[in-house]
């Protein structure tokens, strides 16, 4: 297999940046570019211009006796080469004296710091701690401060004498004594005295768990023996967590702080994200202190910066469509201007931003240039709290009982009124040559008032040649007539079609915005459905290939999502279709990002069927039911009392869940920027 030594630099380059990770730190570029002329050094010396294969000839051989940073980079080359080359290239093995390579003083010194500075313990696999691929035990030296969430590694050789590493994360922690029991203790200090100067003091040891996320040989098996524990770098951080991810995929889902590097970004991807192969985000966390609704903006502007990927868009892109639920929350998220001139407080914001907007193309500015704002009304007078440019929309008797929204005007009535009777009478009222809701009400009307028979007896009607009794059409023209109080701006009376949302009209990149706030539960329900339906059907037409122009994906975000499909085996309107969502709409392209206070207050099957989870500060009572049962105890203990700003995020193709930190959205920066110029 031939190939030209640029060609085969710029294949690297790529293979380095999305399959191992080596991008979004600050060392990043130093380490791609250390493998970069390493390889080029393999290429020159195996004369690789005819067979490129004889790189990995020699690679192999000199992995044999390298150690350190040498190791590292042979590891990267030998994984790339097995990436590109044919199954049926000829491998040769030369048996040859390796000779040492020459390093630059500041790699050796870089290996130096790792040694002094990185060595905090060692594994424990004791009887009563025993490893498994999943995790392993450890104690750290005297002197060493680890937290929960931490980045460890441990590095040894496997059984095969090969050097290896596992990167895991710290799920729990203790500090334990010597003493049996605090009695003792209480009675060393010479009876309890806190001064006493005791003969000997016992040491107090810190011994915890780590989740492992990756292990440099591939093995799903825990570590050999009582490895060397260290601090990860910022390299094996991202390739454990971010590896494997492509580029075009690629959705921040925070920052993790190491020793040497404060701000690491780590990745999800948005296939499982946002579909196709996986999907759906839910988010749970007390109001006003988890920031759900914080997180939710800084993932949606990661998942609507993918659209700069040419994979991204060969699938259509990808749009966001959110409903605003409480006040003000979402009405003017699209104020970013001079976000990055907030006051010094909130520095770390805006460096988390800025490094976003350099690594990943997430500029704020831009991407929500294209919000718009929608909420129900008539034109002119939108029923919303946001007092400028926003677009009123409400929808006419004909729209609403257009056969594609049947089932969403059913979710405008109470499970219980829903019998088979009145199901009938509904389907009655639908036939009807009626085109507005006054004349459907009239029309009801009179036909209450035709005389047939007594009443007492079983009197029946026929609406749109369906038989009805007349008490269930007493009973549908009461239900028609509070559901009309209840929607408010949502229906025009007078107007056959009315002046709908046009879904048709979504583009890539778009984020829409929609105030539901000043109106009530039946008419969110109504909303809510025809919305999933509508979009849901404009993206199988797009699978199917019948339309091009709606994008390939489409999220949508709701708070308080335990109102539309709450838990319990009670009928509800809304349930059903969010159900239906959550099992088959990642296959087409739906996604729903799901908020709420207590996800145990969700329906079950919407909660087991998103993929991923995120969770900040929760009421320790909310923690202990089952729907957290991914998390260990210590997990739960320590997410009770999250600070502003830190989640703990589970995504499919991470191995454990991990602690990430997150910025201010940027409005609120610059709503703060603001303060300080006026």
């Amino acid at each position: 297999m031939n190939m030209e030594l640029e060609e085969l630099k710029e294949k690297f380059a790529i293979f380095l940046r999305e399959r191992l990770g080596m991008t979004g730190y600050a060392n990043a570029s130093k380490a791609r570019n250390q493998r970069l002329y390493y390889l080029e050094k393999l290429y020159r010396e195996t004369g690789a211009s005819h067979r490129i294969g004889r790189i990995y000839d020699e690679a192999k051989n000199k992995l044999e006796f390298a150690e350190g940073n040498q190791r590292k980079l042979l590891e990267d080359i030998c994984c790339f080469m097995e990436s590109i080359l044919p199954v049926s290239e000829e491998i040769i093995v030369h048996d040859k004296t390796i000779d040492a390579l020459t390093y630059v003083q500041e790699e050796e010194a870089e290996q130096k710091i790792v040694s002094d500075y990185f060595d905090l313990g060692r594994v424990s696999p004791t009887q009563q701690t025993p490893a498994d691929p999943l995790r392993f035990s450890f104690w750290v030296k005297p002197g060493v401060e680890i937290s929960l969430g931490d980045i460890l590694v441990a590095d040894g050789k496997n059984a095969e004498n090969q050097s290896a590493i596992s990167v895991g994360v710290v799920h729990k922690l203790e500090r334990i004594g010597l003493y049996r029991s605090p009695i003792d203790h209480y009675m060393a200090y010479d009876m309890g005295n806190p001064q006493a100067d005791i003969p000997t003091r016992l040491p107090f040891i810190m011994v915890g768990e780590c989740g492992i996320l990756w292990r440099s040989d591939g093995r799903n098996s825990p570590p050999s023996d009582d490895w060397r524990l260290r601090w990860a770098t910022a390299e094996e951080l991202r390739r454990a967590i971010s590896g494997g991810i492509p580029r075009d995929y690629a959705v921040p889902a925070g920052f993790v702080s190491l020793p040497e590097e404060k701000l690491v970004p780590v990745d999800m991807d948005l296939r499982w994200l946002a579909g196709y192969e996986s999907g759906h985000v839910n988010i749970a966390g007390i109001s006003g202190v988890a920031a759900k609704t914080s997180y939710g903006i800084f993932l949606t502007l990661g998942i609507l910066a993918t659209n700069r990927s040419e994979e991204v868009k060969k699938s259509g892109g990808v749009a966001v469509i959110a409903f605003n639920v409480k006040e003000l929350d979402l009405l003017y998220i699209g104020e970013v201007k001079g976000w990055e001139k907030a006051p010094k407080e909130f520095e770390k914001d805006v460096i988390m931003w800025n490094k976003l907007k350099n690594d990943y193309n997430i500029d704020p500015d831009k991407i929500l240039e294209k919000v718009r704002y929608f909420a129900p009304g008539s034109s002119g007078r939108p029923l919303s709290l946001r007092n400028k440019d926003i677009t009123a929309f409400n929808y006419g008797w004909s729209e609403m009982k257009k056969r594609e929204n049947r089932q969403a005007f059913y979710a405008l009535f109470d499970p219980d009124d829903l019998d088979d009777k009145m199901v009938g009478a509904i389907e009655g009222v639908t036939e009807l040559k009626c085109d507005t809701f006054q004349s459907i009400e009239k029309e009801l009307g009179q036909a209450l008032k035709t005389k047939g028979g007594n009443q007492s007896s079983g009197e029946w009607t026929s609406l749109g040649g369906v038989g009805v009794h007349r008490a269930t059409l007493a009973k549908l023209l009461s239900r028609l007539r509070f559901i009309k109080d209840s929607l408010g701006g949502l229906l025009t009376e007078s107007e056959p079609n009315g002046d709908p949302l046009v879904l048709e009209q979504l583009r890539p990149g778009d984020l829409w915005v929609i105030d539901i706030t000043q109106i009530g539960e039946r008419a969110r329900r109504y909303l809510f459905y025809l919305v999933l339906r509508g979009i849901g059907q404009l993206l199988q037409k797009r699978k199917a290939g019948i339309i091009t122009d709606v994008p390939g994906r489409v999220v949508v975000i709701v708070d308080e999502l335990n109102a539309f499909a709450p838990a319990g085996a009670g009928r509800h309107p809304t349930k059903g279709e969010i159900a239906h969502i959550a099992t088959q709409g990642r296959s087409y392209g739906l996604t729903l990002l799901g908020m709420q206070q207590m996800a145990s207050r969700v329906d079950e099957s919407v909660l087991t069927n998103s993929a991923n989870f995120i969770v900040g500060r929760a009421h320790p009572s909310e923690l202990s039911g089952p729907a957290y049962g991914w998390m260990s105890k210590t997990l739960r203990e320590q997410v009770a009392g999250l600070p502003p700003g830190t989640m703990l995020a589970y995504h499919p193709k991470w191995r454990q869940p991990v602690f990430v930190n997150f910025p201010r959205r940027p409005d609120q920066l610059a709503k703060e920027a603001k303060k300080v110029s006026e």
